[in-house]
């Protein structure tokens, strides 16, 4: 992951969980990808329930949501991954 804010992380994340579901090929174990977003919300949004935000973001990544959304509503990848940055982008104003 590259440097920077970690909102910007946060977001990079969304993107590479969504490329990976999309194409099928493996993402990071909940456990793990719950531990990276509980580290990354901690370092910027110190006045939100992290642990509630964690779990409304790894709602977004359930890959049977993105199979349905991709698959059966048809929605672009892209329509996902601005999505994500908007979910971040809110925690990152509540909580920063």
């Amino acid at each position: 992951m590259t440097g920077g804010f970690p909102h910007r992380q946060l977001a990079e994340i969304g993107g590479r969980e969504y490329a990976a579901i999309d194409s099928g090929a493996s993402r990071l174990p909940d456990d793990a990808l719950r531990t990276e977003l509980t580290a990354l919300l901690a370092d910027f949004a110190s006045g939100i329930d992290t642990e509630y935000a964690v779990e409304v973001m790894l709602a977004a990544l359930d890959p049977a949501l993105v199979h349905r959304l991709r698959e059966e509503e048809g929605w672009p990848l892209e329509r996902l991954e601005d999505g994500w940055r908007k979910l971040v982008e809110a925690w990152y104003t509540v909580g920063g």
